[in-house]
């Protein structure tokens, strides 16, 4: 690996000279020079450098322990940002200002960038002296502190904040890209792995003469419901399987290889329409799909092809949930308060939502974190604590009210979400026999 290639502090995947150069940039950009501190708070080889080097020359030189200091310092507020996650600014033991933004991969901190010293105001005359004296670590001030002072930028708080944040959002966006290119590749790369396995053991199916007669037509009906459910990691499974299996079966025939994968980009569409993906966006990709087709000739091509409409089509689906789910649920919660005090089912909640109950069902497990039953029940109870503390009947008679069958069930399914039981929580508050009930809760259900 050249060193241009190599990264830039142990365990990072940005290359050295990427960090080099945005350092750089930044430099010349803001005027602000800043540069690289490992995880023990110890400057990086050729990952930038104060502008003003002689200062903390100047500082580490008055006394044996202020370098040290200089280090434990700048490793604290590399630590900081990180536990903030966000860049610190901090007074270093002369009095100067500088900035420190973390440097991470994943949740682990590699180091950190800090900014040259620098001073927020002009000082005056008097802490001008005392700034110069903590320069030297004694009672004397020289010219030549005094000249090292006049060097040191003045930036004014909201700069040094801008700075920092700019710095900050920089250096994450890096990484980032970064990361998601690596992440990226090794999908590729795996995802080829998978399909050459699939290959080869079609081969070796079809050397023991027992072919490979279109053996996926499951796996479509398959792939089919996990994208209107918006699983992408599964549908993307059962992908690959398939592409594997296709390419194997039109190993010798590329026109029949590309009517089948054509073939499956129409189904994909139709299960993203199904799924919640807005239908115009659907028909520009398909039409922009089959123009890039043309251009496309080697197996793996195709794959990038197809994998890229796949990923476009689950965004689709997404974006577009992402609009329609609050609207959606402000729907079903309604329904379901105005309806709690009757049996209610998924299918009719479902039904009201125009949405499929199977994808419902979903919504409220990857949305709420509980199944509809759950939240069914949650409802009740809470309606159940209204009438208990307005002492509104008998246990059975509140059970009744709000849809629950029997005091039985109510009294089992009340513990599970309260910790007590409907007779100690009625012990343990007063009657409130004006209480306001949620809204879209319907009163005249509850008897008085």
């Amino acid at each position: 690996m050249s060193a241009a290639d190599r990264s830039f502090l142990p365990g990072a995947q940005v290359p050295a000279a990427e960090m080099a150069r945005l350092l750089e940039s930044f430099r010349r950009a803001t005027g602000c020079a800043v540069f690289v501190l490992d995880s023990e708070g110890r400057p990086a080889e050729g990952l930038g450098k104060p502008r003003n080097p002689d200062i903390c020359r100047a500082v580490g030189a008055s006394a044996p322990a202020a370098r040290r200091s200089c280090i434990n310092e700048r490793h604290r507020a590399g630590e900081q940002a990180y536990r903030l996650g966000e860049p610190f600014i901090f007074c270093c033991h002369a009095g100067l200002i500088a900035f420190s933004v973390p440097l991470l991969q994943g949740p682990r901190l590699l180091g950190s960038v800090v900014s040259e010293p620098m001073l927020m105001r002009t000082p005056t005359p008097p802490e001008a002296r005392e700034l110069a004296v903590r320069f030297l670590g004694g009672p004397r001030c020289s010219d030549e502190s005094m000249h090292l002072l006049s060097k040191l930028p003045v930036r004014p708080e909201r700069e040094v904040q801008a700075l920092a944040d700019l710095l900050f959002n920089v250096i994450n966006c890096l990484i980032s890209t970064q990361a998601m290119i690596l992440s990226q590749q090794a999908e590729i790369n795996q995802q080829q792995a998978r399909i050459a396995e699939i290959l080869q053991q079609g081969k070796k199916l079809e050397r023991h003469g027992q072919g490979a007669a279109r053996p996926y037509s499951s796996l479509e009906r398959e792939l089919l419901e996990m994208v209107k459910m918006g699983e992408r990691k599964a549908a993307r499974a059962i992908l690959d399987n398939l592409l594997g299996r296709i390419l194997f079966a039109g190993a010798a025939q590329d026109e029949l290889t590309r009517a089948q994968l054509l073939e499956l980009v129409m189904m994909l569409s139709r299960a993203a329409v199904e799924g919640g993906a807005n239908l115009e966006e659907i028909l520009g990709l398909k039409y922009q799909s089959i123009l890039n087709l043309s251009r496309v000739n080697q197996p793996d091509q195709l794959c990038r092809w197809i994998i890229k409409i796949f990923d476009q089509l689950m965004d689709c689906i997404y974006q577009n949930r992402g609009i329609s789910h609050n609207r959606v649920f402000i729907r079903v919660k309604e329904y379901i308060w105005k309806n709690h005090q009757r049996k209610l089912t998924l299918e009719e909640v479902a039904e009201t939502a125009g949405l499929n109950r199977f994808y419902l069902s979903h919504l409220f497990r990857q949305e709420l974190g509980i199944t509809f039953t759950e939240y069914l029940n949650s409802v009740r109870v809470m309606a159940s604590k209204i009438l208990i503390e307005n002492n509104s009947g008998n246990l059975l008679q509140i059970a009744l009210a709000v849809g629950f069958s029997d005091s039985s069930y109510f009294c089992k399914v009340f513990r599970k979400f309260e910790g007590v039981s409907p007779g100690q929580y009625r012990k343990s508050c007063t009657p409130r026999r004006q209480q306001t009930a949620p809204a879209g809760l319907d009163k005249a259900a509850f008897p008085a």
